[in-house]
């Protein structure tokens, strides 16, 4: 869901089931297409602050692969997201600015069993100057990436920086962006990559009316036959556009 944009960019990444070859480092298991398993990790809490952190972690042996957040009920302008992103392997953890009382903020982490993912990340300085800054992480040679996401470094509890993008950028790569709450600070781009599998990018933008006030959203779906290992936005605005959901929707689909 999404506030105030003239174009609304949204992507997910979809690990083709049916065509997934094990990794070198897996061919002693005899993994095989089969082998490959996506599960999702949740964790809701109620809204106490102005600001929530919350995080979820896969189960032993997954590795995060994707995540995102959504916040309930998205009833006022100052419901959006901090950040949202890959803290650890296993772990997807969000920030998330929440002015409406009782509301429920939920971080979800898509995780994959039966291959080795890797985590990559790339931090550039996020200067208090009233312009979105960007940054991308870049996954090894001959390896695709399967999500990512961005963390702002936040200088008080209650600051309030703006994410603007967070989307795949080329086979290899993650890029983000957002723009400074209170303070220079850092904004860093988490990137999970994996080798011996195919990856497709689905996209789907979205016009919206200028200034009209009103939440929209908008959905992209994988193919039949694939499973959603990560998803993105890039919003028309990035500098000054609120982004109160960008997460898994169902099985194949990721919605913002």
């Amino acid at each position: 869901m999404v506030r105030d944009k003239k174009f609304l960019f949204l992507a997910a990444a979809a690990l083709v089931a049916a065509a997934i070859l094990p990794a070198i480092s897996l061919a002693k298991h005899h993994h095989t297409s089969s082998g490959y398993k996506v599960t999702r990790a949740a964790k809701s809490v109620v809204a106490t602050g102005p600001v929530q952190e919350v995080g979820a972690r896969c189960a032993h042996h997954a590795k995060v692969t994707g995540g995102g957040v959504t916040g309930r009920p998205n009833t006022g302008g100052g419901d959006y997201i901090l950040d949202s992103g890959a803290r650890s392997a296993r772990s997807w953890a969000s920030g998330y600015s929440s002015e409406t009382p009782g509301g429920h903020v939920t971080t979800t982490a898509i995780c994959l069993k039966g291959a080795k993912v890797r985590l990559a990340k790339h931090t550039a300085p996020l200067p208090d100057d009233g312009v979105g800054h960007t940054a991308t992480a870049h996954c090894p040679p001959k390896s695709e990436a399967l999500g990512g996401g961005i963390l702002i470094h936040r200088n008080t509890p209650i600051d309030d920086p703006y994410v603007g993008i967070s989307r795949p950028s080329g086979k290899r790569a993650w890029v983000v962006g957002g723009r400074a709450g209170d303070g220079d600070t850092t904004v860093t781009a988490t990137v999970l990559c994996v080798r011996g599998a195919r990856v497709k990018d689905v996209v789907k933008g979205l016009d919206l009316p200028n200034d009209d006030d009103v939440p929209h959203s908008v959905t992209a779906t994988c193919p039949h036959r694939t499973q959603l290992t990560g998803g993105g936005v890039s919003l028309g605005n990035p500098t000054a556009d609120y982004l109160p959901a960008s997460a898994p929707h169902g099985k194949r689909s990721w919605t913002v």
